[in-house]
């Protein structure tokens, strides 16, 4: 009896929103490659332990078993790979010969065979899938896993090379080999289709990267696998977690400083200790290809990638081409995967298996009147330069504050998700968290004493509140008038207690590095608590600046473009000539703290550091 069509129905859509699901994932399971053996670097076997070979290591999801399945029915002629749920024709050559790429693409579209009209040219992750880094011909092992005809020779996949009409990507099926060649040649052809979701063993193999499509049934046109996460990586320091695979690669592609034969990249690798872990290994060959952005090249890694000094190269994977003396290799620049003598040298990229799942964000603040920097354990965080990292949830992190010594700083607590005034804290990520450092300059008690008449002076410290109002209050009665000057502008700028309303600017706050005349109808002192001021340099401008001086005492050393320094006591002048040395003042000799001074320029000047 046939079932209800609206049944039917029911259980389609079932079956859909499950393939849906599956198809939104964000992150996939990589295969082992297959190898089970190890070899020296004459092609020998040996034993395994201790190797730090794929053949040890053996990193990845383990193949099911049997690893593909016979169709039965209207499927007695199809293959499902219970790796990945591929559905192959069971005949490697069904077309019956070889054709040039579009060929090739037009026979898989058109195909129907066991019952099913959706076949297409697989791409080139899926194609590459099927290759046994175990054995010395995959199309000899495929045809004893029920395969027939399978051909020790090209097969085409649907990805185009990326920003070229010209050539598309091929695996040599009886080795794995992954290269590309002109469309116009004439390579075997190998349909597949989605085909059945197996049971909890599958993997599920992530797209290609290539977008760009030259025609309808190519990799660009049907972007066939699971999408890459967004972000596709994340930064932990030193270190990169991609979201797609969990794996964890240094985030300097060529960490290792140069080239090493295969022997010694699995030795430098395997003694690494990098960003708190001490498990890295060099990557098998599945791992390695798993970076590889076919949408992309030179190099072929995808777009926004947070690596940095990735060699235009061949890197070395731990696979070993079985039973030679050539290890398999991953060009990162185009994509190819080939084979190389273990004895030649190549770059070395080392892999841990990482830390998959979510990922949570720390960011530093620091506040307060003194300096100082954060640092972090596990590494990411260096603060001022890098103030905000990516950690993966539950990750314990220690902070560590260092106040700067020579700014004459002390560290004063942390506040946020972080308490106390230890100079370390911990924070445990389990969500993304907000810590803000204090740094703070001990205060210092300062007296500045003004004579009756007028005084030239600075400020070398100033108090919390610099209004021109607290600074002076001690002696705000006593003060008759209070210049300043705008360099840039070429402004005075004028405060007057005991008359109100001026034609020039009025000077709102005391600043540091400028000078100020100040006339005092009797004498006194201004105490206050005060900071020790900045001693960046003075900007200075065409023209007369009038400066505060708040370096140590000592010799005049000003900036190129400078004419002439005045500076007055008592009644006196003191100036120093650029040029000329019989001047109508007495010497001025050195500069003084607390002090201000006219210096002309003849150019603008940033670089005057105050000793």
């Amino acid at each position: 009896m046939k079932k209800p069509i609206n049944r039917i129905i029911f259980c389609a859509i079932i079956i859909i929103g499950v393939w849906a699901g599956i198809a939104s994932a964000e992150s996939v399971n990589l295969p082992q490659t297959g190898q089970t053996k190890c070899y020296d670097a004459e092609g020998a076997e040996i034993t395994c332990a201790g190797t730090g070979q794929d053949g040890e290591k053996q990193a990845g999801m383990p193949w099911p078993n049997p690893r593909f399945t016979a169709g039965t029915g209207a499927e007695a002629d199809c293959m499902i790979d219970n790796l990945t749920g591929l559905m192959w024709p069971k005949n490697g050559n069904l077309a019956g010969g070889k054709k040039t790429w579009d060929d090739a693409i037009d026979y898989a579209n058109n195909l129907t065979l066991c019952g099913h009209s959706d076949w297409r040219l697989p791409n080139i992750n899926e194609l590459e899938s099927l290759a046994n880094a175990d054995e010395t011909n995959t199309a000899a092992w495929l045809n004893a896993q029920g395969f027939t005809n399978v051909q020790s020779n090209l097969y085409w996949s649907s990805t185009a090379v990326a920003y070229s009409m010209n050539f598309a990507w091929f695996v040599h099926m009886s080795n794995g080999l992954v290269k590309y060649y002109y469309k116009t040649s004439n390579y075997y052809v190998w349909p597949v289709r989605t085909g059945q979701q197996p049971g909890n063993s599958a993997i599920s193999l992530p797209k290609t990267g290539q977008t760009v499509t030259w025609r309808a049934g190519d990799d660009g046109d049907l972007e066939k696998g699971i999408p890459w996460p967004s972000p596709r990586f994340t930064v932990q320091g030193a270190c990169v977690t991609d979201n797609l695979t969990g794996l964890m690669w240094p985030k300097d592609g060529n960490l290792a400083g140069g080239k090493k034969t295969w022997d010694d990249a699995i030795d430098y690798a395997n003694n690494l200790t990098l960003c708190g872990h001490s498990d890295w290994r060099l990557p098998n060959r599945k791992e390695l290809f798993s970076l590889i952005d076919y949408g992309n090249q030179e190099p072929a890694l995808p777009s926004g990638r947070p690596f940095a000094n990735v060699q235009s190269n061949f890197y070395w994977s731990s696979t070993t081409y079985a039973y030679t003396g050539s290890a398999w290799i991953v060009d990162l620049w185009s994509g190819v995967v080939n084979y190389d003598y273990k004895g030649y040298n190549g770059y070395v990229w080392p892999v841990r298996a990482g830390q998959s799942g979510s990922f949570d964000n720390l960011t530093i603040s620091i506040s307060g009147t003194g300096s100082g920097t954060v640092t972090s354990s596990p590494s990411g965080i260096s603060c001022g330069s890098t103030c905000s990292a990516s950690f993966a949830s539950g990750t314990v992190v220690t902070l560590t504050a260092v106040a700067d010594a020579s700014a004459n700083s002390a560290f004063t607590g942390w506040s946020g998700a972080c308490t106390g005034t230890s100079t370390t804290c911990t924070v445990t990520m389990d969500a993304s968290k907000n810590v803000t450092a204090q740094f703070s300059k001990p205060a210092q008690s300062i007296q500045i004493s003004l004579t009756s008449g007028w005084n030239f002076i600075s400020f070398p410290n100033l108090p919390t509140d610099k209004s021109v109002t607290k600074v002076f209050a001690d002696v705000s009665s006593n003060v008759r008038i209070i210049w300043g000057y705008d360099n840039q502008n070429k402004k005075w700028q004028v405060y007057k207690p005991k008359v109100q309303g001026s034609t020039f600017d009025v000077i709102g706050n005391i600043e540091s590095g400028k000078g100020y005349w100040v006339y005092m109808d009797a004498s006194g002192n201004i105490d206050m608590t005060g900071w020790t001021a900045s001693t960046a340099p003075i900007p200075l401008y065409p023209g007369w600046n009038l400066i505060g001086y708040n370096g140590n005492d000592g010799t005049i050393n000003p900036p190129s473009g400078w004419v002439i320094i005045w500076g007055w006591e008592k009644g006196l002048w003191y100036a120093k000539h650029s040029t000329l040395n019989d001047l109508s003042a007495l010497p001025l000799n050195s500069l003084s703290k607390g002090k201000a001074y006219w210096i002309k320029m003849t150019e603008a000047a940033t670089d005057w550091t105050q000793q």
